[in-house]
């Protein structure tokens, strides 16, 4: 599998000023996992945690990114 940012940085209009240059819509891939919101079976919950865990290992550097923005203004 090819790796790719699915961390996407978007503007919106209808956020003021400086939320505009930190809103982030972090949409990963669910790989092999059902999309159906009521699929809660054993089976596709581990599909999700191991969804989850390649998420991470694949976009740590923009996740850390992102953890640091938070701390740094979570006072703000």
């Amino acid at each position: 599998m090819q790796k790719q940012s699915i961390i996407r940085f978007h503007r919106y209009n209808t956020l003021p000023g400086r939320d505009k240059q930190n809103y982030y819509r972090i949409e990963p891939s669910l790989r092999d996992a059902s999309s159906k919101m009521d699929d809660a079976d054993k089976e596709n919950i581990e599909h999700l945690i191991q969804a989850g865990l390649y998420y991470v290992d694949e976009n740590k550097e923009q996740l850390d990114e992102i953890t640091k923005k938070l701390i740094l203004n979570k006072n703000t």
